[in-house]
């Protein structure tokens, strides 16, 4: 989830949440191991409601064949305290820019699936590296606009008092 959480920041989860959103960051058992990673999209179908999560820095899903159901879900991010601040992620600002970031970072998955399927189909299967700098712009673009967010909307307070979760 870098760069909005990085090695060393501490994560504040609820645990098994009732319900979630697009642009939330939540904890899933994958195989095993543990993920934090942002729900970029929502599939209905018939009475079951299913998740695609992705890591915002990633270039690729991370479970868009399956899904991620509501009860493989074993935490909600609501706090990310790094070494200076205190970031609230179900404040409304934050909340909104999940959702922002969500909606940016499903749009640039897809095309960059579309960009590479038209690689292939002009160069066949050959590894030209040709849409990394794409990738790369997006990457810097959102790098930027989460560290400027970061830098004006960043709590320096420690008053949080937690409850009904748990410090990772």
């Amino acid at each position: 989830m870098f760069p909005l959480i990085k090695i060393g920041d501490s994560i504040y989860v609820s645990l098994f949440p009732e319900k979630v959103k697009l642009g939330d960051i939540v904890v899933f058992n994958n195989s095993g191991n543990l993920y934090v990673h942002r729900i970029v999209s929502r599939k209905k179908s018939r009475a079951e409601i299913s998740y695609i999560t992705k890591g915002d820095f990633s270039l690729n899903f991370d479970n868009k064949a399956r899904g991620l159901y509501l009860e493989d879900i074993i935490g909600k991010v609501i706090v990310v305290k790094n070494e200076h601040r205190f970031l609230y992620l179900s404040s409304g600002l934050w909340s909104f820019l999940g959702y922002f970031i969500a909606i940016f970072s499903k749009l640039q998955a897809e095309l960059l699936l579309k960009v590479k399927r038209i690689k292939i189909i002009i160069f066949g299967e050959k590894r030209y590296k040709i849409f990394y700098p794409i990738a790369e712009f997006y990457r810097r673009i959102f790098l930027f606009l989460l560290l400027i967010f970061d830098y004006f909307f960043g709590k320096d307070n420690v008053n949080f008092k937690p409850g009904g979760g748990r410090w990772v």
